[in-house]
């Protein structure tokens, strides 16, 4: 058990609100390290280490290289198409979507993502820190996927 808890599975306890509504602060989950990093999917959930400082991140996969990803009015288009994401993703402040001259949240021109990156946001796009501002992600960065 020792075993398998420590070097396959680890218990991560979601500090915020990044990913609700699925992932509320406080909830536990199973993180694994047993995973092929070029192989993660669309809509896998991950933990990313963000710099040296130890600092991590858990959000969800939405492109993979070679896909085009943009934001229109708070939309997400993967490859022109509109992705359907209302049993997931939470929106928790009222106003309009901001312009995109203003904020990159709610609008942000396509982007094609790079070989070897991922392009990943929170479920609770108001509040989440994510690719949109930190950009794509390596990878390499990608130290853990959510089991359950």
């Amino acid at each position: 058990v020792y075993i398998t808890k420590f070097f396959f599975l680890f218990p991560y306890t979601i500090t915020n609100d990044f990913m609700a509504p699925e992932y509320k602060k406080g909830t536990r989950v199973l993180i694994t390290y047993l995973f092929q990093k070029d192989k993660l999917l669309i809509g896998d959930v991950v933990l990313v280490k963000l710099n040296s400082d130890s600092s991590v991140l858990l959000a969800r996969i939405v492109a993979r290289r070679g896909d085009r990803v943009s934001l229109r009015n708070k939309k997400l288009f993967r490859n022109g198409n509109q992705i359907s994401e209302a049993e997931k993703v939470q929106f928790t402040d009222k106003r309009s979507p901001f312009a995109a001259s203003f904020s990159k949240r709610d609008n942000l021109d396509e982007i094609l993502i790079k070989e070897k990156t991922y392009f990943l946001l929170a479920d609770n796009r108001d509040e989440g820190v994510d690719s949109r501002e930190l950009g794509m992600i390596s990878q390499d960065s990608i130290i853990g996927k959510v089991l359950f």
